[in-house]
């Protein structure tokens, strides 16, 4: 054995290189130099590369580090004694050896790519280890079988990722945490039993990589310590059937089980605080969720179980303040949620969180003081829905095609009434518009069927298209006297329509198209604060008969009254200057006295007027 010291009285020895051909090494714990003993701490890089002879090695206490390639291509070794002292082994320390089983008797601090990764079967922990260290075993692709000691708390990140051959697992209760990519890739695991003392279980412990499936893993039981399980922990693999979480655990981390597709039910217990982003995302078969009463601040997380196929009715006990953006959306999936019951300590509902599902009944507690976009849109068999009396606003899209949805009550407290709200909703037995309400939004209840509107004194702005193609709408019993803004089409093609309430005052412009299509529509008044009626305001409004045109008047625009079939006679004021193209084509007029003042009349203005003269 050549070997290397410090000079006389040196505390260290390190062995440089074998010349002889025994099979059966056994590496000194001392040498003796001129009289003293020099303890052996390491084995150089290279010492005994490509030694084909030696079939054992024992490498005593006392050392501490192997180095890199060490035994490199020492093809006939295949038993390997390691000391409890030993912290280092350097990369392909081991490498093209075939040793099948190993001990680790102490703590490493690194062990990378130190054994041959098709060599190692077996690897055995003694007592006294508490450390995994990472990376230390990954990649042992024909490693079967880890006997963990009872000492170990703690297994590193990536410690055996990609070891494709282990097929069980059982961490000891020692355990306490489970490293990021602890097991990752590990694709023919078939079941994993945690700890009761594993408080942390890291990000992509689990993790089956996406072209590499975890299909094998059927079964993994939790322990009764568990506090986090981190992000994509255990997302793309085969866990199947029931998983029942202990009352400890508190977050579940983003995607941790996503596209876990074999996951029937769930059931959580009354400590979760964070069932996290995407945490249950696709998991195709999850059709049964269960929470345990005790819960408090309890977040459920954006598109935690989107696209589930979960079944009837779930009730979401108190302590649940916010359920995410897409939590249960059901766009892309068969939805199937009939029912919920929503806590008196939720806060907050996300965009799309119930999006699709065919949810009958709702009620939304009074605690909710702010609904998401899209939240309850297409969800088409609601019928009933009692608002929360906390809202001030309703955004777009919130109730959108709900097509069953028959009344709706809008709370005191609401001041808007967002984009396509409740567009495409029945409404067939009622809208009732809260005292507070100052704003409806584009399209907001556009192919409703409400048959009578009342706006409260409150309202200023009616957006473009907010009642268009209303069909069943009879009657506006009012316009409030602080309307400022009517848009575009607002009640445009309200085939039913009969009567209008005069325009109030304050509306120095109409917009375009603002009754066109109103069939039914017989009478309007118009306020003297509008000077221009522009495009196709009243065209096609067939029943028209009376029109009181305001008195300060100066343009009647293109296609504004055209297909008035029964509007007969006009009284156009002196201030009138311009009338626009097809402005009355197809009407009733019988005779049209034009003031002097009218300086242009635009093509086709008067035609197709059988009763002109």
């Amino acid at each position: 054995v050549y070997y290397d010291y410090d000079g006389v009285g040196s505390d260290y020895c390190i062995i440089q290189g074998y010349s002889g051909t025994d099979a059966e090494l056994v590496i000194p714990s001392a040498v003796t130099y001129d009289g003293t003993e020099i303890p052996v701490t390491e084995i150089k890089q290279e010492a005994f590369r490509d030694n084909t002879a030696i079939t054992s090695v024992t490498i005593p206490e006392g050392v501490t580090s192997i180095g890199q390639k060490a035994f490199s291509g020492c093809t006939a070794l295949t038993d390997v004694s390691l000391p409890k002292s030993l912290q280092e082994i350097g990369v392909d320390a081991f490498e093209k050896c075939p040793v099948k089983s190993i001990l680790i008797s102490g703590d490493l601090t690194s062990g990378q790519y130190a054994f041959d990764s098709d060599a190692l079967e077996t690897i055995t922990f003694a007592d006294g280890v508490t450390t995994i260290p990472e990376y230390t075993f990954r990649y042992m692709e024909n490693l079967k079988t880890v006997h963990f000691s009872d000492t170990i708390t703690e297994i590193g990140s990536c410690a055996f990722c990609g070891c494709k051959s282990l097929t069980d697992l059982v961490i000891p209760d020692s355990v306490k945490t489970i490293g990021d990519s602890a097991f990752e890739g590990c694709t023919g695991l078939e079941s994993v039993v945690i700890g009761n003392g594993v408080e942390t279980i890291g990000n992509r412990a689990f993790y089956g990589y996406s072209t590499e499936v975890l299909v094998n893993l059927k079964k993994v039981t939790f322990g009764n310590s568990i506090k986090t399980i981190g992000a994509e922990a255990f997302a793309n693999s085969g866990i199947s059937g029931a998983i029942t979480f202990p009352d400890t655990l508190e977050t579940i981390g983003e995607s941790a089980f996503g596209w876990c597709r074999n996951i029937t039910s769930v059931q959580f217990g009354k400590g979760i605080k964070l069932i996290g982003k995407t945490s249950f995302i696709s998991c195709d078969k999850l059709i049964e969720l269960g929470f345990t009463e005790g819960m408090s601040d309890t977040v459920i997380g954006e598109s935690a179980f989107e696209s589930d196929p979960i079944l009837g009715k779930v009730v979401f006990p108190s302590g649940i303040v916010k359920i995410g953006e897409s939590a249960f959306d059901g766009f892309w999936t068969t939805p199937q949620i009939t029912a919920v019951e929503l806590p008196d300590t939720l806060e907050e509902i996300g965009d799309c969180a119930f999006r699709s599902q065919p949810i009958t009944r709702l009620v939304i507690p009074d605690s909710v003081t702010s609904i998401g976009v899209a939240a309850f849109a297409e969800c088409s068999k609601l019928r009933t829905l009692k608002l929360s009396e906390n809202l001030t606003g309703i955004p777009r899209n919130c109730f959108a095609k709900d097509f069953g949805l028959e009344s709706v009550v809008i709370p005191d407290s609401v001041r808007e009434i967002g984009t396509a709200a409740f567009q495409s909703c029945s409404l067939s037995n009622g809208l009732t518009l809260g005292s507070g309400l100052e704003s409806i939004g584009t399209s907001a209840f556009e192919y409703s069927s409400c048959p009578v509107l009342q706006f409260p004194d409150s309202v200023k702005e009616i957006g473009d298209s907010a009642f268009n193609e209303n069909k069943d709408l009879t009657q506006i019993e009012n316009f409030p006297k602080s309307l400022e803004m009517l848009g575009e089409r607002a009640f445009g093609a309200c085939s039913n329509l009969t009567e209008i309430p005069p325009i109030p005052a304050k509306i120095g412009e109409i917009p375009d198209s603002l009754f066109s299509g109103c069939e039914k529509l017989e009478s309007v008044v118009i306020p003297d604060s509008v000077r221009t009626i522009p495009d196709q305001c009243f065209s096609g409004c067939a029943a028209l008969t009376s029109v009181t045109l305001p008195a300060n008047l100066e343009i009647i625009d293109t296609d504004a009254f055209s297909g008035t079939a029964s509007l007969a006679h006009l009284d156009f004021p002196e201030t009138l200057t311009e009338i626009g193209g097809g402005a009355f084509s197809g009407s009733g007029l019988v005779e049209a006295v034009l003031p002097a003042s009218v300086e242009e009349i635009g093509m086709n203005a008067f035609r197709n007027c059988p009763s002109l003269v």
